[in-house]
């Protein structure tokens, strides 16, 4: 998918509180320190820097275009899934803990500003104006998982450390935000509460197309449009979270269902886990 023709190699950049080096070892180490609290990723520059806070992050010009902002998730499980005998369970939604290790993720549903950058396609310029829309901060969609592996391999000519898709699991404790309710905010269906966080056909009136990413609240973990808005494509080929579309029932954490590999569904955009690595 990718039509970047020249292999970059990037130093790190490293800022927040103070100077503190640079080097992808650096960043490494200072990651390992707990130092790092989010991460920024120059889209155009081909660098990563640490941030000491998500405001300052949020703060920065580009963050839906040319910058993508990550959070660090710390590692840990909760207890996810739901299943026949819970309100709108499947069978597919097994009970058990989903976790992860420590991750920095994508604070967006990655928009078709960054997509362009990161891929060199927009998938979505084929697709109906009444489904998804059109501006460069909305969420990138009618990706597939085969585009999105593609995207993360010619990525990683150019930036140092690696991007990838959740696992299901991964993305389920993410979304959840160390929470075990129904949704990231809590178990209320009602429209008032969950209008505050999600993009849902029951939440918002008289919609046409996805929204502008991080319009609404973010979740624990400081993750926005985890529910609603697009659907979140994982490496298991799975999606999650609902869309704009669809209504509360499917924006549920435990939801899920499967896609092959090919399908580039209109609804179904992504998130990227990133994982500084040493040279």
């Amino acid at each position: 998918m990718s039509r970047f023709l020249m292999i970059l190699v990037a130093a790190f950049s490293l800022a927040g509180c103070g100077n503190v080096g640079s080097g992808s070892t650096d960043l490494v180490n200072q990651v390992a320190a707990g130092n790092a609290t989010c991460l920024v990723v120059d889209l155009d520059a081909n660098t990563v820097r640490a941030e000491v806070s998500l405001t300052a992050a949020l703060a920065l010009s580009g963050i839906r275009d040319s910058k993508l902002v990550l959070v660090r998730i710390p590692a840990g499980s909760v207890a996810g899934g739901s299943g026949p005998g819970v309100r709108w369970g499947l069978p597919d939604e097994v009970a058990g803990a989903k976790g992860s290790a420590q991750v920095f993720v994508s604070v967006f549903e990655i928009t078709r500003g960054q997509w362009r950058r990161l891929a060199g396609s927009q998938p979505w310029a084929t697709l109906p104006a009444d489904l998804v829309g059109s501006g460069d901060s909305l969420p990138a969609c009618g990706i597939s998982l085969d585009a999105a592996n593609a995207a993360v391999n010619a990525v990683a000519a150019r930036i140092p450390g690696r991007l990838s898709l959740p696992t299901s699991e991964q993305w389920e404790y993410l979304a959840r935000g160390g929470s075990t309710a129904r949704y990231p905010w809590g178990d209320s269906n009602d429209p008032s509460v969950a209008g505050l966080y999600a993009v849902t056909a029951d939440t918002v009136t008289a919609l046409s197309g996805p929204q502008r990413t991080g319009s609404l609240a973010q979740n624990a973990f400081g993750l926005y449009d985890v529910a609603g808005n697009a659907w979140e494509l994982t490496s298991d080929g799975t999606i999650h979270g609902g869309s704009w579309l669809d209504g509360l029932p499917m924006a549920r954490s435990a939801n899920r269902f499967s896609l092959d590999q090919a399908s580039a569904h209109a609804l179904v955009g992504v998130r990227f886990l990133y994982r500084p690595t040493s040279p």
